[in-house]
């Protein structure tokens, strides 16, 4: 008796991704809502002391605000994309809030490409292309500083991806039986 294999059907299908991208774009919409609650709050702390602090003071201030801000914005939308998928280990939530962050970056990214500034590029005033020697240092620094932003940012997504991850423990509630007495 001869016996053949035939490759079944339920092995040539895909299984599909594993990503939930609802649950990225969650953590990315939280973000940005925390990115717009911090925001005029800087802007307005910043404002309030102009005449105070020396105007090289003034844009590191914002820099750092705006790594500050964006840190807090990623690890709060980490922590919700981690929490909103179902059955991920710790390594698979570290990954949903990198992937937060990156949606965020974009997302604000193209907010900036449209025209919806934050004012951060008139505090700073990268963009004039006059400056002195010292203005130049400056605004390398600033660029700098971004660089490094932007690493701190994608940990704190990381990082608040991590402490979302997991099993989530819950209270369920068993039916016993009636006792027989």
């Amino acid at each position: 008796m001869q016996t053949s294999t035939v490759p079944q059907t339920r092995g040539l299908f895909s299984v599909g991704t594993r990503i939930r991208w609802g649950a990225i774009l969650a953590g990315s919409i939280l973000a940005i809502g925390i990115l717009l609650l911090l925001g005029p709050l800087g802007a307005a702390t910043g404002l309030t002391i102009t005449d105070r602090v020396h105007e090289d003071n003034l844009r590191l201030a914002a820099v750092g605000w705006s790594i500050l801000m964006m840190c807090i914005a990623v690890f709060a939308g980490g922590i919700l994309a981690s929490v909103l998928t179902v059955g991920e280990n710790k390594t698979e939530a570290v990954i949903y809030g990198i992937l937060t962050w990156a949606l965020t970056i974009l997302i604000v990214i193209a907010l900036g490409g449209a025209g919806v500034r934050s004012g951060f590029a008139t505090v700073v005033r990268i963009n004039d292309f006059s400056q002195t020697g010292s203005e130049i240092e400056l605004a390398t620094r600033i660029s700098w500083y971004a660089f490094a932003g932007a690493w701190a940012s994608m940990l704190a997504g990381a990082l608040g991806g991590w402490v979302g991850g997991g099993p989530t423990f819950r209270v369920v509630r068993v039916q016993t039986p009636p006792d027989p007495m």
